[in-house]
C-alpha cells in the first residue's frame, strides 16, 4: 500500500512572507547609488571581408570591408563605423554615422565617402584598350525626426555631396601592359540637398513579409548647386488580412522634377529592377528582342523595348495573395518546424517617363512608345533562420513578345 504524504500548509508559508515583506531582501547597505553614465560600449563586429585581384582589365585591386557600432546601455546614443576598399587607394570609402535617441527629437549626423570602380575594354586592331572610371562620393549630413505617435512621424535632413570623377586608360599589347595614361574627365559636381517626409507605418510583420496594416510614406527633396531639381516620392502600401492570406498592394510614385531633371549627369531610374516590376531585369534581354522604331515617342532608339524601362520619374502598381504555407500556429497553413515559407501569385504594372517623353497609354507590345509594362507570375519567400529572407520567383513579362517566363530572386523580405 502506498501512504499518503504528510500535510503541508503553503498558506503558512506565504503568509509568512505577506507578513514579513523585507525577508531574504538585501539590506539598506548592501545596495550602492551611482548616476548613470550612459558611455558608449561595443555593440556589434560586422563579418569582415578582404580579397586581392590580380590582372584583367582593373589591374591588382583589393576589395574589402569592415565595419562596427557601438551603443549605451539604454540605447539612446549610436555611433556606427564602416570602411570599404574596392580597387586602389583612390577607392577607399567609409562612413562614420552618429544617432541621437534619447529625446522625442531624435537627430545624427552622417559622414561618408563612398568610392566606385567602373571599366569597360574595346578591341583594336593590334591592342586591347581598358579605361576605368574612379567616382568618388563624398558628403556629410545632418537628420532628425519626430515621433508623432508610435506608428507615425515626421523626418528631415539637410546635407552636401560632392562627386568627383577620374578617367584612366590601359593599352594591352601582346602580352604587354602598358601604363595608365590619364584620361579628360567630367567636372566635378557640387549638390546640396534636403529632404521632408511623412512616414507612418503601422504594419504587422510575419516571419518573410507584412501580413496586416497599412504604410506610406510622402517625401519632398530638394537639390540645388551644380544641377537644380526637385524629387518626390509617395509610396503607399496596405495589407488586408483574410486569415490565414493576405491581400497586399502597392502604389509608387518617384520622379525628379524641374530645370535638370533630365540631366545625363544623373543615372536614369530602372523600371525592371525586381523590386519594382518583376520580369524585366536588364540580365534577361538579349539583342534579338530590340526592334528599332523612329515614329514612336522613344525617337530613333535602338531598342525601344528595353529605353522605355529607363526615365526620370515612374509609376508602379503592384497587387499580391500571400499564402503562408509554412509556419506556426496562426500564421501558416502548415504548421511546422521547418522554415516559414510564403507563395504569392502576383502582378506587377509600370510605366517610366521624362520630363521631355511623356507615357502613352497603350498595353501594344510592338510599338516604340514609352507604354506600361505588365507582368504576373508566382513568388515564394523563405525564411533563412532569422538571417534573411531568400525570394525566388518566375514572372511572365506581358511586353516581351516571344519571350516566356524568366526566373529571379532577391534577398530581402517582402514588400
Amino acid at each position: 500500500a502506498i501512504l499518503p504524504g504528510a500535510a503541508t500548509d503553503d498558506r503558512r508559508v506565504v503568509g509568512a512572507y505577506v507578513r514579513d515583506w523585507a525577508f531574504g531582501m538585501p539590506g539598506d547597505t548592501a545596495v550602492q547609488h551611482a548616476p548613470y553614465r550612459g558611455g558608449l560600449r561595443l555593440a556589434y563586429i560586422g563579418p569582415p571581408s578582404l580579397g586581392v585581384g590580380v590582372g584583367g582589365p582593373f589591374g591588382t585591386t583589393v576589395q574589402g570591408a569592415a565595419s562596427v557600432a557601438f551603443t549605451d546601455l539604454l540605447g539612446d546614443h549610436f555611433l556606427g563605423v564602416a570602411m570599404q576598399a574596392s580597387g586602389t587607394v583612390r577607392d577607399i570609402g567609409g562612413q562614420v554615422l552618429y544617432i541621437n535617441s534619447a529625446r522625442r527629437w531624435t537627430w545624427g549626423v552622417n559622414l561618408e565617402r563612398a568610392a566606385y570602380l567602373y571599366g569597360y575594354g574595346s578591341i583594336n586592331q593590334n591592342s586591347i584598350d581598358y579605361v576605368l572610371a574612379h567616382i568618388a562620393v563624398t558628403g556629410a549630413s545632418f537628420l532628425t525626426q519626430y515621433a508623432r505617435s508610435q506608428s507615425s512621424r515626421i523626418e528631415l535632413s539637410a546635407g552636401y555631396q560632392r562627386y568627383s570623377y577620374a578617367l584612366e586608360r590601359t593599352s594591352l599589347t601582346g602580352s604587354v601592359t602598358g601604363g595608365a595614361v590619364p584620361l579628360d574627365a567630367p567636372s566635378p559636381l557640387g549638390l546640396g540637398t534636403a529632404s521632408i517626409a511623412y512616414v507612418a507605418d503601422d504594419a504587422s510583420m510575419g516571419y518573410t513579409s507584412p501580413f496586416a496594416g497599412t504604410r506610406f510614406r510622402l517625401e519632398a527633396s530638394p537639390t540645388i548647386g551644380s544641377l537644380n531639381y526637385q524629387s518626390y516620392l509617395a509610396d503607399f502600401r496596405r495589407y488586408t488580412y483574410l486569415r490565414p492570406f493576405t491581400l497586399a498592394v502597392r502604389g509608387i510614385h518617384y520622379g525628379r522634377y524641374g530645370h535638370d531633371s533630365d540631366s545625363d549627369r544623373i543615372g536614369s531610374i530602372f523600371l525592371g529592377d525586381p523590386t519594382l516590376v518583376r520580369g524585366y531585369a536588364y540580365d534577361t534581354f538579349d539583342a534579338s528582342e530590340c526592334a528599332p522604331d523612329a515614329g514612336g515617342s522613344l525617337g530613333s532608339s535602338s531598342c525601344p523595348q528595353f529605353d522605355r524601362l529607363l526615365g526620370s520619374r515612374v509609376g508602379v502598381l503592384n497587387a499580391e495573395l500571400r499564402i503562408p504555407l509554412l509556419g506556426s500556429r496562426g500564421l501558416g497553413i502548415i504548421e511546422t518546424v521547418f522554415p516559414p515559407l510564403e507563395i504569392a501569385p502576383f502582378i506587377d504594372a509600370g510605366v517610366a517617363w521624362t520630363g521631355s517623353s511623356a507615357p502613352v497609354w497603350s498595353l501594344d507590345a510592338n510599338t516604340a512608345d514609352r507604354t506600361p509594362v505588365v507582368s504576373t507570375g508566382v513568388t515564394s519567400r523563405l525564411n533563412l533562420f532569422g538571417f534573411a529572407v531568400l525570394e525566388i520567383y518566375h514572372a511572365w513579362p506581358r511586353m516581351r513578345p516571344g519571350r516566356g517566363g524568366v526566373w529571379g530572386f532577391t534577398l530581402q523580405p517582402g514588400w
